[in-house]
């Protein structure tokens, strides 16, 4: 009889394959008795020291409670096999003890010994990604000590007098609880901070519909609005920036008011989707239950496209750099030169111009983030998770406003808003840029030499790959997994290289060469094609008058022609795109390779690292310098559909939201949900379709009217 109960419990503990924790590959064992040696060798906690006031809270509760709390504890789930590691329980049968001091608990699970038992290499992957196996613990707040699911649990047993599921047997060994617990608080009520955020959302409301009512002259049907044109009442013109209607107008307005730079709005709504995707899978592989078979299914090299997505934040950099030269020059072409102390004071204007089109909706995002977001919900991990997003707020809100939020705080975690890291950069680029562009205008060598200015802009473009070559070399990243091994080492490429300036600097800075260019060429052509294109259009409308009658003739009797288009100019271009579109491609997917168990060599883990982003957005602005300059008509055509300008409009606003969003709807689940394709299908268009929704009220109620009041306050158009 003890011989068949050892090997049942051997059997159920064995389905707790697991592997958080190690991060070298496991050994595999392959007899019993080497088993037995490695779980001699771990060592076992201390006794707690609370066993007495634990064991009475315990006996002097009611058998009811002792009851409901054995039912909300966690059980053995299945699908441990496909990595079904955390049990939660019942959250919200546990929170209903909680006036008999009973607190919800995560009990983690001695990774040695489970790893030992498993045997599994497949668990091991998951181990060095951080996941964890924990089984939720119902129990009184005296119970949570060193070792206090051992003394509660084997405590548990001895009142009710009979095993407790899983739980009889883990407490068998200390071996497998021998972790302290991990106390997740309840969600309290809203305090006053977060009604003030509640009232003022409100108000932005209520402002929209005031500011409707001023800009339609009334409600129609229900009253008019008779407006005096007295000083008194300016301040009703600060009030119809924020109408409702006038902002929607806009919003939903696809007028292309620069046909050159169409096709970036396409780029930019792709390029936002693709983060999102990204974001979302991300959310996915740590919240599934069946994780194993999200690892396997993730192997297809089509997910690849989805592990490397990262490189769609430098298209937005290459974006930003590009629409800056060209904006900027073009604005300062035809304008005099201005003494150093005047051009100071306008390139101040330009950057408190960028810092009121950034920081509006970021602060809003970040108040209803650290304010609201934690009382949305209450479930297993969300005072965890959301808790501490808010907390991060709280602590370094000051670093984001400040745009220095890639340097403070340290740790990409602890990050305000995660993705703002990116607008941190995207700031401190435009403050080192702008400096440069303005230089090309004031001083004749660089006005004068389209050389000069390359050899400048690439200066700070080479020394930032060789940071990353240098950093890549000293801290041996290996691309795996579409990321990088999470060793010590390697922490420092979310701390350090991924989101600090100097070593993301050389993707804005391609952006901001191509724009260059582009404003080189466009010059040139304006001025040696006037005369020309005057010809041109005589010698068309001579020919076309000439045939006339013919045409005419013709029009009477249906015919089908087909007229080559193509020029060398046009061959060039779309060659220059094939290629152009290749190397991205090879770009995105040649990570399939480690990915799939096929490791590089140091060289060529340094080498992509190195130079992988600034290829990336060299192929990329290939692309787009092709349509702003009519090289790619039919692409350019694509990817100025007019849907894509109102979606352009909303990009910033769904890069804000999106991630809130996404942890909010996964985390406020009461349970881990089995991952298959189709299922994520819907999740990923009903993410899109609320980060829209949500980003165009953030544009209507807060971007938009600051723009407006900007205008009519710094009188900036």
């Amino acid at each position: 009889m003890r011989l068949f109960s050892l090997t049942c419990r051997r059997a159920i503990v064995c389905l707790f394959l697991l592997v958080p924790s190690l991060h070298a590959e496991a050994p595999r064992f392959s007899t019993s008795s080497t088993i037995s040696s490695k779980l001699a060798s771990i060592p076992k906690a201390p006794p707690a020291a609370s066993i007495d006031t634990c064991s009475a809270a315990l006996y002097n509760a009611s058998y009811e409670t002792l009851i409901h709390m054995t039912d909300a504890c966690g059980k053995v789930n299945s699908g441990y096999l496909e990595g079904n590691l955390i049990s939660y329980g019942d959250f919200q049968q546990c929170k209903h003890l909680r006036g008999a001091g009973v607190v919800y608990a995560y009990q983690p699970l001695n990774v040695t010994t489970l790893a030992i038992l498993a045997n599994n290499p497949s668990f091991l992957a998951l181990a060095a990604e951080g996941t964890s196996p924990l089984i939720a613990l119902c129990m009184p707040e005296a119970c949570v000590k060193w070792n206090g699911g051992v003394t509660f649990v084997s405590t548990l047993v001895k009142v009710l007098g009979s095993p407790v599921d899983i739980h009889n047997l883990l407490a068998s060994s200390d071996l497998f609880l021998s972790l302290p617990p991990i106390v997740e608080p309840y969600t309290q009520n809203m305090d006053w901070r977060a009604v003030c955020t509640v009232v003022f959302l409100a108000l932005l409301v209520v402002l929209a519909l005031a500011g409707a009512a001023v800009s339609l002259g009334g409600v129609p049907g229900c009253f008019e609005l008779k407006i005096r044109a007295d000083p008194a009442v300016k301040w009703l013109k600060y009030l119809e920036c924020f109408s409702l209607t006038d902002n929607l107008w806009s919003l939903c307005d696809t007028t292309q008011r620069f046909a050159q730079t169409s096709a970036l709005e396409g780029a930019r709504v792709l390029s936002m989707q693709w983060v999102v995707i990204g974001h979302l899978y991300l959310m996915i592989r740590y919240t599934v239950s069946n994780v194993l078979f999200v690892e396997k299914e993730m192997k297809r090299w089509t997910f690849v496209t989805i592990e490397n997505a990262t490189v769609s934040v430098d298209s937005f950099f290459s974006i930003s750099g590009f629409l800056l030269a060209l904006v900027t020059l073009r604005k300062l072409r035809g304008r005099p030169s201005l003494r150093p102390l005047a051009r100071c004071k306008q390139m101040i204007m330009f950057i408190v111009h960028r810092w009121l089109r950034l920081t509006p909706g970021l602060a809003v995002v970040m108040l209803v983030v650290a304010r609201l977001v934690p009382y949305v919900s209450d479930s297993p991990k969300w005072s965890q998770v959301m808790g501490s997003n808010a907390d991060y707020c709280n602590k370094h809100w000051w670093a984001n406003l400040l745009y220095v939020n890639n340097f403070v705080p340290r740790n990409l975690a602890e990050e305000c808003v995660a993705q703002s890291w990116y607008l941190a950069n995207d700031f401190q680029f435009f403050i080192f840029t702008m400096p440069i562009l303005m230089s090309f205008r004031d001083y004749a060598p660089f006005r004068n030499s389209l050389g000069l200015r390359c050899s400048v802009l690439l200066v700070p473009i080479v020394a930032s790959c060789i940071c990353r070559l240098v950093l890549a070399d000293v801290y041996d990243f290996v691309v795996v997994n579409g990321g990088y091994e999470m060793t010590a080492k390697a922490n420092r490429l979310n701390s350090d290289m991924y989101i600090q300036p100097h070593y993301r600097y050389a993707t804005y800075g391609i952006g901001v060469l191509a724009g260059v260019l582009v404003d080189h060429w466009n010059h040139a052509r304006v001025e040696g094609e006037d005369e020309a294109t005057a010809a041109a259009e005589g010698g068309e409308y001579h020919m076309l008058s000439e045939t006339a009658e013919e045409d005419s003739k013709l029009a009477r009797k249906p015919e089908v022609r087909l007229n080559c288009l193509l020029t060398p100019r046009l061959i060039k271009w779309f060659v220059g795109f094939l290629v152009s579109l290749g190397m991205l491609g090879f770009i995105v997917l040649c990570e399939y390779g480690p990915y799939n168990g096929h490791p590089w060599t140091k060289t060529q883990n340094v080498l992509y690292e190195g130079f992988n982003r600034a290829a990336w957005s060299t192929f990329f602005m290939v692309i787009l310098v092709g349509c702003a300059m009519g090289g790619l008509p039919l692409i350019n055509k694509m990817l100025s559909v007019p849907i894509f300008i109102p979606l352009s409009k909303l990009s910033y606003g769904v890069y804000l939201i999106h991630l809130t969003y996404i942890e909010t709807e996964y985390y406020q689940k009461p349970d881990a949900e089995a991952y298959f394709d189709n299922s994520i299908v819907g999740a990923y268009f009903s993410t899109l379709g609320i980060a829209y929704f949500l980003s165009a009220l953030l544009f209507v109620l807060v971007d938009l009217p600051v723009a407006k009041l900007e205008t009519h306050l710094l009188g900036r158009e």
